[in-house]
Parts: structure tokens; C-alpha cells; sequence
């Protein structure tokens, strides 16, 4: 911050001991405090679907933090770490999923949500109608069943459930069978001390390699700033125990060579499909909310389909504050992409 904007700013630093701090803050308090050409805040937490007494540290309790947020904007002091609380909400619980599932355009695998109550009735039952759901919406999108591509069988159901409110891969299972499919439910919604209203389950995608693409300075009138900041390559070498495991990062050649088999049209093909990708977001984006973020991460998984060809899908839409994958400036293009947004003067 110095090096940005010399010694003209102040930081207001709060800590909180658990959730239930962040209800003692309030905006009418804390406004009076802070003065200057420009306001913003920002919040170093993980929200989680989870009550406090997991002994994480920085781990709070997400409604409580967003309403912090809301109130805190309302009252003039903007977020712009990581997004507001509206565009947070919707990026970090993964509603998102099962609405942009409808899009084609978006690419993102067939996702149905599965509540919380039904899992607690009948897990079995829960299992076997989620499934049912996804072949329904195979059926009315023309986009087919979800199918394991990688199980031996065609006709055995496969895919993802996964739960909003969780980071680093953790709160992620992977099925194939409706019998997991029952465990998983079970297991999601059965920690100690959850809070998670319901499970998303998703149609699985087969990929060797996701390319995680850093957009950072969009600009909804300019689509030269569509193209990646960054694009790292990354890929989970392990599926033991119905969970992902190994977490490989490569450079483009060794993402070439060891997830592509040396197929260089078939990269690119991947890679430009994932630009092209991006180009849909946008409005989507847009339609979320009235200004883009200063920084999204788009994860795309990419399969090579055939020699010199590649499919892709959407798996995440990374919220601001996300891993940098190995970007080794990273820390400083994005960082400096949000003191751009904290700096826009007040009216």
C-alpha cells in the first residue's frame, strides 16, 4: 500500500475471538472512526457452514459474517475484500451451480441440490431421487445422463457432491454408485455442527487437467481485459477413499506431457475453448451484479477427447482471496487489482 499511495492511509484493524463478535460491530460505531477519499473493507475470514468449536483459526460462521457485511454497506463502508456480500454469497455457497447448470453456454456439469431434511429421512431414497433428477435434466436439456467415464461400466451413475462454505477441496465426494452417493449425502450433512441446508450433486465431467484462469481487471467494455491475467494448470492425482487427494501443479510443458500425452492441438483446442468460455461469463457476471469483480479465478477442467481435440467444462468460479496455484505474481498483480478497488473516491 505504501508503494501505491505513500503515507496518506490509515487501517482500522478489528479482531474477533468467535462469531459472535461480529454481531458487536456496528457500522453507526465505526464509520465516525475512519475518514478519507476513499473507504473500504475488507475481511480476512472463512465463512464455513459450520458452528464455531472446530478449532480453525480465521473459520467463522457464514451468516453471520455476511450479515456483518450487509450491515457494514448499508452503512457506507464497502467491501472490496473479497466482493460484496450479495456477489460473496452466491460465489462462495455454490448456489450458483445449480443455476447456471441451464446455460449451456456456461458449460458448467448437471447439478441438482439435494435438502438437508430429505437426507435425514431417507439417505437411500435421497441418493436414488437425486440421481433420477440429473437423468431428468439430461433428458429435458438433451444433455444426457451423468455416466462415469472412467468406471468400467456405462451404466453405472457418477459425479460430485459437495457442499457450499467449503475451501481447498475439503467438503467434496466423489461418486459412483447410488450407494455413495447415500454416504456422501450422509457425511455432508451429518458433521458435527453443520449448518449446510442442503448438498449439491453434479453430473460427473471427466478431465485430465483443470486450467485455472485469473481474470483480474474486467471490463464489461473492453474485451481485451477478458483475457487471462494467468493461467496455471493443476490437477488432483487421486481419488482414494471418494475424496480428491494429490494436488499436482504444472507449468504448460509439463501439463503437456504428462495430462495431455504430448497432444499440442489438443491443448490449445482446451485453451481456447476456455477463453471463448469466458466471453460467456461475462454477461452472466453482469447480471449478478452491476460492476464485475476486480478478480475471479475460472476453473476449467479440460479432456482430451480425441487426437487434436479437447472437451471442456466449468468446475468453480473462485472467489477473490483463492489459491494462486503456483503464479508466482500472483500475490502482487492481484493484490494490486484490489487496492485499485478500495481506492475509488467517495461521491
Amino acid at each position: 500500500v505504501f508503494e501505491s499511495v505513500g503515507p496518506t492511509y490509515e487501517v482500522l484493524s478489528v479482531f474477533v475471538n468467535s462469531s459472535e463478535d461480529l454481531a458487536k460491530l456496528q457500522p453507526q460505531l465505526l464509520r465516525p472512526l475512519v475518514e478519507g477519499r476513499s473507504l473500504a473493507a475488507l475481511y480476512f475470514l472463512w465463512p464455513t457452514a459450520r458452528e464455531d468449536g472446530h478449532g480453525l483459526e480465521a473459520f467463522v460462521e457464514a451468516e453471520k459474517l455476511l450479515a456483518l457485511m450487509a450491515r457494514m454497506e448499508a452503512g457506507g463502508l464497502s467491501t472490496s475484500f473479497p466482493h460484496p456480500s450479495h456477489l460473496y454469497r452466491l460465489l462462495a455457497s455454490k448456489a450458483w451451480l445449480a443455476q447456471a447448470c441451464l446455460c449451456p453456454q456456461l458449460k458448467v456439469p448437471l447439478t441438482t441440490r439435494v435438502a438437508r431434511q430429505e437426507v435425514a429421512r431417507d439417505p437411500k431414497a435421497a441418493a436414488d431421487r437425486a440421481l433420477e433428477a440429473l437423468a431428468h435434466l439430461g433428458a429435458l436439456t438433451g444433455r444426457g445422463a451423468a455416466r462415469s467415464g472412467d468406471s468400467g461400466s456405462d451404466d453405472l451413475p457418477s459425479g460430485v457432491a459437495k457442499v457450499g462454505w467449503s475451501w481447498e477441496g475439503k467438503g467434496v465426494w466423489h461418486f459412483d454408485s447410488a450407494q455413495v452417493l447415500s454416504e456422501a449425502l450422509q457425511d455432508l450433512t451429518g458433521q458435527l455442527g453443520g449448518t449446510a441446508d442442503s448438498v449439491f450433486v453434479q453430473a460427473w465431467a471427466p478431465g485430465e487437467v483443470e486450467l485455472r484462469l485469473f481474470l483480474v481487471g474486467l471490463d464489461a467494455a473492453r474485451p481485451e481485459t477478458w483475457a487471462p491475467a494467468h493461467t496455471s494448470y493443476t490437477t488432483w492425482k487421486s481419488r482414494e477413499m471418494h475424496a480428491f487427494h494429490l494436488f499436482r501443479k504444472f507449468d504448460r510443458q509439463g501439463c503437456l506431457s504428462e495430462c495431455f500425452q504430448g497432444d499440442e492441438s489438443a491443448l490449445a483446442d482446451a485453451e481456447m475453448q476456455a477463453r471463448e468460455l469466458i466471453g460467456h461469463w461475462i454477461p452472466w457476471l453482469l447480471a449478478q451484479s452491476h460492476e464485475l469483480p476486480s478478480v475471479l479465478r475460472l476453473d476449467v477442467l479440460a479432456h482430451r477427447s480425441a487426437p487434436g481435440q479437447a472437451t471442456i467444462a466449468t468446475m468453480e468460479l473462485t472467489e477473490l482471496g483463492g489459491c494462486h496455484c503456483g503464479w508466482e505474481e500472483g500475490p502482487e498483480t492481484i493484490f494490486a487489482a484490489m487496492l485499485r478497488s478500495c481506492l475509488r473516491p467517495l461521491a
